[in-house]
């Protein structure tokens, strides 16, 4: 049985949906959460991440980051809108829609500055 990620979606993993007839699949309740955050790891490639959002919002998410730490660049993808915002060199993360409220500065971490490492997020109290 072949697992699309659009399965994934719906709330059912591999391991219970290689065991469950396509009838069974039908009765999950289909969880999309409203916001998604996605970190690019050194072995992920952007446009497969891409990808994988428009995926979501195709499954009715409203809000997702694409945070790419090494080139320090945030992809902000709307429910609604045709294509992503860019953001680049940001010093501070503020939520909208569904994480309306969240805010968070960007630091350095202060061991691989020399090394221009990746980035770190790390929260603050209080609303931008």
């Amino acid at each position: 049985m072949r697992i699309s990620s659009r399965s994934l979606l719906y709330g059912q993993s591999a391991t219970v949906a290689a065991w469950v007839s396509k009838a069974q699949i039908r009765k999950f309740v289909r969880l999309v959460p409203e916001f998604v955050v996605e970190l690019l790891s050194p072995s992920d490639r952007l446009p497969a991440a891409k990808k994988k959002m428009a995926e979501w919002l195709a499954n009715d998410v409203a809000l997702a980051w694409l945070i790419d730490a090494d080139k320090q660049t945030l992809y902000i993808y709307r429910a609604g809108q045709e294509s992503a915002e860019k953001a680049e060199g940001l010093e501070e993360l503020a939520g909208e829609g569904p994480v309306s409220g969240f805010y968070s500065r960007i630091e350095r971490n202060v061991a691989r500055s020399l090394k221009k490492g990746p980035l770190r997020l790390s929260q603050q109290a209080g609303a931008a």
